[in-house]
């Protein structure tokens, strides 16, 4: 049998800007039981409050890697929301820049492509207060009462280290030799599903695109159930795929599956058992 076929998976999985590791737990629990979810944590939240957090993308994807790159060993994927489709993107770049093994399968959900950045009278970072908690709680990041001011210096830091990264605006960065999945929600205002349509440009391998009903954190809806179908469906079919073969596909989803219960991790990517 292949060897990758038959290893353990291990999916990392990078959160959205003002979020933290714990924000996707649930999702996580419902990945397959034989998977390894790893659930990073940026610098400045969580178990890493101490530490500074990072407005410069780059940056931010280099401080993470000596906790990804060991697990590149064994069959890797990524997913990323929101911001976490960036850093996630740039983490693999990193990792093919110091010549170690790219991820199998890129998950880029609710964020643009890359290489087209939101123009500079649309960042979110460099709103007022007021303008910005107003953003913040129509595409439903937080409740108003949940909204103080540490947690909105730490939005703007991480909003400002998306919308001014433009690692990938270059033709000379060489595409991602793994297979890419978006996914958007049909309502979301923040990442339409034409502009999730780019990320293909990024790969090598082969695309599948998701749209779902729902606005930003669509994630978080009704349709979790079919999310989580949907990555575990993408990434086994990558398993199976060569990164040669470059077939862009809309996909609608409409499945649901049986629970599944996933071993996973936080920040320090350690496998914890909670049978």
């Amino acid at each position: 049998m292949n060897a990758t076929v038959s290893a353990p998976m291990h999916l990392v999985w990078f959160h959205h800007a003002g979020g933290h590791g714990h924000s996707y737990r649930a999702m996580a629990a419902g990945l397959p039981a034989s998977w390894r979810v790893n659930l990073i944590e940026y610098p400045g939240r969580g178990a890493l409050a101490h530490l500074p957090a990072l407005d410069n993308l780059c940056e931010l994807a280099a401080s993470l890697l000596p906790q990804v790159e060991p697990l590149a060993q064994g069959p890797l994927a990524f997913f990323g929301h929101s911001m976490g489709a960036m850093v996630a993107h740039e983490v693999a770049r990193q990792m093919l820049a110091r010549r170690c093994p790219a991820p199998l399968w890129l998950g880029a959900s609710g964020h643009r492509a890359p290489q087209h950045p939101r123009p500079a009278g649309e960042r979110l970072h460099q709103l007022p207060d007021a303008l910005l908690v107003e953003r913040l709680q129509r595409v439903g990041a937080l409740p108003a009462q949940a909204i103080t001011a540490d947690y909105l210096n730490l939005m703007r830091t991480d909003l400002r280290a998306c919308e001014t990264h433009h690692g990938a605006g270059s033709g000379a960065i060489e595409a991602l030799p793994c297979a890419l999945s978006t996914f958007a929600g049909d309502a979301d205002p923040l990442a339409r599903p034409q502009d999730m349509l780019p990320w293909s440009r990024q790969v090598s391998g082969t695309v599948r695109h998701h749209v779902l009903p729902g606005g930003h954190f669509f994630l978080a809806g009704v349709r979790r159930r079919q999310v989580i179908d949907l990555i575990v469906q993408d990434i086994e079919h990558a398993r199976l795929t060569p990164p040669d073969t470059h077939s862009p596909l809309t996909h609608h989803a409409t499945r649901t599956s049986s629970s599944h219960h996933a071993r996973f991790s936080h920040r320090h990517l350690e496998d914890v058992d909670r049978h």
